[in-house]
């Protein structure tokens, strides 16, 4: 397990290793093949501790999420199929990799002005349920705008694109936040390498999770990562 250098001009791309059980297969356009990762329910996480602010322009960072086999346990095609209405998808606690971690870490990461978005190939009508779903009544937090999909280029959800990159630099563009102040979750490989070998070169710290979970947040310095952006240089939780 390695963790983000504490100097952000050092900081590298962190890949963390993690089991898989089986492969899920998903939907396959120009030739590119991405399978999600099929895993069990991790255990619940208790909420961490506030994380002061410091003046430093619109945002202190990003914190950008694939959605299908990072922030799910499954991929939500197998769950609800491709073109399923939204009406008739039920969204349960053990489709979500974490309910209780992303239950206080997204609302402490917003607390702390950082941003919280979604990067994914899947239907945005799916994660929109699922972030209603996890975060209730503070939703709100993440911001529909903040979740990128192939619908924002004019192209189906559930297209699947070479890789993560184009989303990553157009939702930075969008909240100003550059480069050197984003941290990427994707159980993809594929989509980690390319944005290792083409975005980190800018400072982007790219952690491979399958899934998402308050261990992979831990062991990677993440909470460290969010304290240099912030009035507090100590590890918080």
């Amino acid at each position: 397990w390695d963790e983000l250098p504490a100097n952000p001009k050092h900081r590298q791309a962190v890949t963390v290793q993690r089991s898989r059980s089986s492969e899920d297969a998903v939907v396959r356009v120009r030739g590119y093949s991405d399978p999600a990762r099929m895993v069990a329910e991790p255990k619940r996480a208790t909420a961490p501790a506030s994380l002061p602010v410091k003046s430093r322009g619109a945002h202190n960072g990003a914190v950008l999420f694939d959605f299908d086999g990072t922030l799910t346990t499954v991929h939500s095609f197998h769950e609800f199929g491709h073109r399923t209405p939204i009406n008739q998808v039920t969204i349960t606690d053990s489709f979500v990799s974490e309910k209780g971690f992303l239950q206080t870490l997204i609302p402490w990461l917003v607390s702390a002005n950082f941003v919280v978005g979604v990067v994914s190939f899947g239907r945005k009508d799916y994660i929109l349920k699922f972030l209603e779903f996890v975060l209730g009544e503070n939703q709100q937090l993440v911001s529909a705008e903040n979740v990128w999909t192939p619908g924002k280029y004019n192209i189906p959800d559930g297209t699947q694109l070479p890789d993560k990159n184009r989303e990553i630099q157009d939702c930075c563009r969008h909240v100003r936040v550059q480069l050197k102040d984003v941290l990427f979750f994707d159980d993809s490989s594929t989509n980690i390498a390319n944005a290792k070998q083409k975005l980190s070169p800018q400072g982007l710290a790219a952690i491979h999770s399958t899934p998402f979970t308050k261990q992979v947040w831990e062991r990677n310095g993440c909470d460290a990562w969010c304290a240099e952006r912030s009035s507090s240089p100590t590890r918080v939780f």
